[in-house]
């Protein structure tokens, strides 16, 4: 999870974009946390292709795994 500041115009375009992800990698973010946030994502990226790992994969797996602990809490 990644938590950072956005202004109202930002946000209707990245309505506008279609999301987040199509926002930050449009070329549209250039300074400031967007920035930040972005070479984050970029680098992600970049490290799971170096290990032959699937991005949509790790990011379920991650989730899947949230949800067995809160389980695993609860019970």
């Amino acid at each position: 999870m990644i938590q950072f500041h956005a202004t109202s115009s930002a946000l209707r375009t990245i309505d506008k974009l279609g999301g987040l992800d199509n926002y930050l990698l449009s070329g549209r973010v250039t300074q400031g946390e967007g920035w930040d946030v972005k070479q984050k994502i970029l680098q992600r990226i970049e490290n799971c292709e170096r290990k032959g790992i699937d991005v949509l994969d790790q990011i379920v797996l991650k989730s899947e795994e949230a949800t067995s602990k809160e389980i695993l809490e609860t019970a």
